[in-house]
């Protein structure tokens, strides 16, 4: 059963919270403090920009995502699945709902948002998220970038050495885990 809160509880919230920290642990990948969730759903779902959806099998969410919409324009912004969940394919009906109610909204597109850079590189750990998004008929868009405009070249390359081992031992600290989701095909 799906449901979509455009304005969600804060039971819906931490649901969705267990459900992203499990799939982040199972999958290897780093994820913000929980209170940086919190308040992106508290602003984003009140403003009309994002809608929180949920699907339940019985009384348990097994799958969640947060979809940003602004103009004519929907980004499937996070997502997560309980290992009931990846049995059930329930994201995939999850998605389905939020493409469809984004059409129905004006939107004219949904971007997926991230993919590997060469979606046919095999050995690319975020392969299995392309191939998800290519049996909804995405393609693969690849964009410039972001550029760095640097007034003081000495300084923005210091800050580029520092900053990530900065971070870096902050989540040691914190016990965050890092790596890439590997999801195979099969």
């Amino acid at each position: 059963m799906l449901f979509r809160s455009p304005n969600p509880t804060a039971d819906d919230v931490e649901s969705f919270l267990r459900l992203y920290q499990e799939t982040a642990e199972r999958d290897g990948f780093v994820i913000r403090d929980r209170n940086y969730y919190r308040d992106a759903l508290a602003r984003l779902c009140p403003a009309g920009l994002a809608t929180l959806y949920l699907a339940r099998r019985g009384a348990e969410v097994v799958a969640a995502a947060v979809v940003l919409t602004f103009g004519v324009r929907a980004w499937y912004l996070w997502g997560a699945t309980s290992a009931a969940g990846l049995d059930a394919h329930a994201m995939y009906r999850l998605q389905w709902e939020a493409m469809r109610t984004a059409r129905d909204a004006g939107c004219d597109s949904y971007d997926m948002w991230g993919a590997p850079e060469d979606p046919d590189d095999e050995a690319d750990p975020l392969r299995g998220v392309a191939w998800f998004k290519s049996g909804f008929g995405a393609k693969h868009v690849r964009w410039t970038g972001a550029w760095d405009f640097a007034p003081w070249p000495l300084a923005y390359r210091a800050w580029l050495e520092a900053l990530p081992r900065v971070v870096g031992v902050i989540r040691r600290v914190r016990g965050e885990q890092t790596g890439h989701a590997v999801v195979t095909p099969g």
